[in-house]
Order: C-alpha cells, then sequence, then structure tokens
C-alpha cells in the first residue's frame, strides 16, 4: 500500500504550493525555486537576471499606473554602462568649462534671471558720450525680445555696435531700415561666405553721426567678412570687431591646443595689431575672445587650453595693448573686480556667475586719461549669452 502512494508523493513535491505560483507583473518576473526549472522557463530577456524566490510585493494604484505608462525606474546600469555615464558627464563638464563661440548657429538662450531687476542702474546721461558693444547671437532672436527694446530705450547709447548678428542682406533686410530702431541710423558688415554667420553692425543716433564708415582694416581678411567696422570721428575713432575664435580642441595632437589657434593669434591679431598702431585716440570694442587674465575667468584651472583663455591668446592681447598704446578700460577702472560679459547656457551659469569677460572697451591711453569717465558691464541684461559692455566718456 505504502509502496503504491510514492509515485502521488513525488508528484506533489514538483508542485508549486499557492503562495509560490508565478506572480504576473507588468514589468517584474518572480518564480519559485523548484527542483526543475523547465517547469518554470526563464523569458530570453529576464536570462542572466537575479530572480526574486519571494512574491511580489504589491504595489499602489500609482505605481501600477506608472508601470501601465511605461515610467517605471530603468534597472540599475552593468559596470560597462555606469563608466560610459561617467565619460558623458565628464564630457558635459567639460564643454561647462569650455567657453564655444555661437558661431554654430542657435538662438539665444535669453536666460532668466528670477527676481532680479535687468534695467536696475541703467540710465541715459544725456551729458555724456555713451558707447555700446553687444554680442546679441542672432539679431532675429534677440529683437523678439521685449528686453532688447527696453534696455536700448533706457540706456540710450549714443552709439551701438552690436555683434553676432547672424544673417545675409536678405535676411536682415527688416533691420536694415533707418528708423527700425527709433533715432538711429545703421550701417552693416554682414559675412558674405557664409549664411548665418558672424556680422556686425553699428547704430548711431542722428546727433553722433559719424564722419566716415569703414568695413575692412586688411584685404588678407576681406574674406572673413562681418568682424570689423570702423566709425570716424572728429577726435576718435571707434572700431567694433567680432574676433575669430581659436576654435575647438585639436584632439589628434599632443598639445590639444584650438585649431585656429595659429591663425588667430599669427595672422588675425598680427595684422589688427599693425592698422591699431597707425591710429590716435582709438576706442576698439567688442566680443575680442579672450580674457586676457585670470580674474576674468570664472574657473581659470582647466581653461589653460580652451579657446579665449590660452597663454598664446593673451599674450598676443597683452601685445597689442603695449604696441598700440591701448588701455584695458573696465580692468583699468576696476583692478580687482570679477565681471563676466559671457554665461554659457549649459549649467546655470548665469544664475551661479560663472563666467568669461570676452568683450572689452580698449582705449588709446591718453584718450582713456582725459575722457573716459566709467566702463559697465551690464550683467543682469538677459536677452542674450553676452551682455552689454558700456563705455561712459565726457563730452
Amino acid at each position: 500500500m505504502l509502496l503504491a502512494l510514492l509515485p502521488l508523493v513525488a508528484c506533489r513535491a514538483f508542485i508549486p504550493s499557492r503562495s509560490h505560483r508565478l506572480v504576473r507583473r507588468p514589468t517584474r518576473l518572480t518564480r519559485p525555486v523548484g527542483p526543475h526549472p523547465c517547469l518554470f522557463p526563464v523569458p530570453a530577456a529576464a536570462a542572466g537576471r537575479r530572480l526574486s524566490t519571494m512574491p511580489a510585493k504589491k504595489r499602489s494604484k500609482k505605481e501600477e499606473e506608472a508601470a501601465d505608462e511605461g515610467e517605471e525606474g530603468e534597472p540599475q546600469p552593468t559596470a560597462p554602462k555606469r563608466k560610459k555615464q561617467k565619460a558623458k558627464a565628464k564630457a558635459k563638464a567639460d564643454e561647462d568649462n569650455n567657453y564655444e563661440d555661437g558661431d554654430g548657429g542657435g538662438e539665444a538662450s535669453g536666460t532668466s534671471l528670477v527676481g532680479v531687476n535687468q534695467l536696475e542702474g541703467v540710465a541715459a546721461h544725456p551729458d555724456k558720450f555713451k558707447i555700446v558693444n553687444w554680442n546679441i547671437n542672432g539679431l532675429r532672436a534677440v529683437a523678439k525680445k521685449p528686453i532688447f527694446r527696453e534696455y536700448i530705450d533706457a540706456e540710450k547709447p549714443d552709439v551701438l555696435v552690436l555683434s553676432e548678428v547672424k544673417g545675409d542682406q536678405t535676411a536682415m533686410q527688416e533691420f536694415m531700415v533707418d528708423g527700425w530702431l527709433p533715432g538711429y541710423k545703421s550701417h552693416w558688415n554682414l559675412c558674405k561666405v557664409k549664411k548665418g554667420y558672424s556680422g556686425v553692425a553699428a547704430f548711431w543716433k542722428e546727433e553722433a553721426e559719424p564722419n566716415e564708415v569703414k568695413v575692412d582694416f586688411c584685404a588678407k581678411h576681406d574674406q572673413e567678412g562681418g568682424r570689423f567696422i570702423q566709425l570716424d570721428y572728429d577726435g576718435f575713432t571707434i572700431i567694433g570687431c567680432y574676433v575669430p575664435n581659436a576654435g575647438e580642441k585639436d584632439k589628434s595632437t599632443d598639445e590639444k591646443l584650438p585649431k585656429n589657434l595659429d591663425f588667430r593669434t599669427r595672422e588675425w591679431d598680427v595684422d589688427l595689431r599693425k592698422y591699431l598702431k597707425n591710429l590716435k585716440n582709438v576706442i576698439w570694442c567688442g566680443d575680442l575672445n579672450v580674457c586676457p587674465e585670470e580674474i576674468d575667468i570664472w574657473k581659470a584651472k582647466g581653461n589653460e587650453k580652451s579657446a579665449g583663455f590660452t597663454l598664446q591668446e593673451r599674450d598676443s592681447f597683452a601685445e597689442t595693448l603695449e604696441a598700440a598704446d591701448l588701455v584695458d578700460a573696465f580692468r583699468e577702472k576696476y583692478p580687482d573686480t570679477k565681471a563676466y560679459s559671457y554665461f554659457s547656457a549649459r549649467g546655470k551659469g548665469r544664475e551661479k556667475h560663472q563666467g568669461w569677460r570676452l568683450d572689452h572697451q580698449i582705449v588709446s591711453r591718453e584718450l582713456f586719461e582725459s575722457s573716459v569717465q566709467d566702463v559697465i558691464i551690464r550683467e543682469k541684461v538677459a536677452a542674450s549669452d553676452h551682455v552689454p559692455v558700456v563705455l561712459i566718456l565726457n563730452k
């Protein structure tokens, strides 16, 4: 009799109890440990994963809905995936540290300063002569933002030099009409070899009209296009520049220096230096794409090979100032002040006050000593990734 019952007992051993039966969930698989794995085949997708030997914990209604909609958290990445994620995070951090000029396209970020009056301290000075330079990283995008007009209406510059306007003759036609900025006339130098690239423009009040306007300084660099504009007045000259960026790091070399560094420092800088040396009482302003000193960049360490802060660019800039007897007006006025004119759209650089001072007002020493009253970097004006830099002269 006992021998007859043994097969039934053996079969019962292979049947899981009610509490250990397979519980099906949208994204989770559980099974008991039984004597015969073939009774519980493991799906290919779950192969290699550790499966629970306990019944699944009952989830809340919210968790069930999230699972149905595919919102449940992803499994922890494997070691190789974690390495890739760390490498990606490091690359993004490097991007946040390194300055890249906006020539690659895209609209200005227009970062919002929560709770801050962007026009705080901005006021007209009718008894002074005011020159503003501003890299707007695309005029078409920035012109749509109310703060652009509001700032100009409040500042009331006698001369406004815009750089990186981006756009050809057709795209900029609506802005090139006298009166687009009420009370101002203008002259443009747009890039002729690459659409939507670089471009500078100068605006002036009717009572501040220059005697002559030029858009080149050296035939060799005419092909670059859209980087230079000169306004000649009685007694002084204003030059607006959008200096070429030295480019991304050349990772194919041991030095890993910017790809266009030689062109920038051995050609452009050299030719412009020769030109500036022959001018008297000059105001050289614009996005000059260089942080002259460590105080001019929020994080000097780690950026020594980044465009705008290489030793070669800084030395070349210093050589130009010395050769043409020029003064960095802001640093001369405020030797210990940390102020920046460019903030990356990545990493909330503006809110954290992590920026670069790339935009300048450079003045002949004699003119600086006799006429410059103040230099202001409008850090709160957030229409572009760059901010206006204001030079105030005594009339």
